[in-house]
């Protein structure tokens, strides 16, 4: 259960930081 929940943060991460780079290049 913790992994899990460790690796959906991180996923959710690396979205959120692609996300800010996006309207970065914008």
């Amino acid at each position: 259960m913790l992994r899990y929940s460790h690796s959906l943060f991180v996923l959710y991460g690396v979205l959120y930081l692609d996300h800010i780079l996006c309207v970065m290049l914008l």
